[in-house]
C-alpha cells in the first residue's frame, strides 16, 4: 500500500484522537531473503500481494509472500 493511500484510509475511518495499533513494514526491513537482495519490484510486488491477503501481517508472512514471489520469478524464467 502506498502511503498516501493508507494516509486517505485512516482519515475516513478514524477520528484523528482515536487509539490504533499499527504495524507497518519497509523495504529496508528485509534486505535478504534466503541470501537474495530485495529490489524495488519485489518488494512492490510483496506490498500488492500483502493489501490482497486474508492474513494478518506479521514479519514471517512478509518474508513468506517475497519468498513465493522469488520461488514464481525462478519459475516462469
Amino acid at each position: 500500500m502506498k502511503v498516501k493511500a493508507a494516509i486517505e484510509a485512516l482519515s475516513k475511518w478514524f477520528d484523528p484522537d482515536d487509539d490504533i495499533v499499527i504495524d507497518w513494514f519497509e523495504k529496508d526491513d528485509f534486505f535478504y531473503v534466503d541470501d537474495q537482495e530485495i529490489d524495488d519490484e519485489l518488494w512492490e510486488d510483496a506490498c500488492y500481494r500483502a493489501e490482497d491477503s486474508e492474513y494478518l501481517m506479521d514479519r514471517d508472512v512478509v518474508e513468506i509472500m517475497m519468498r513465493e514471489i522469488q520461488y514464481e520469478q525462478r519459475e516462469n524464467k
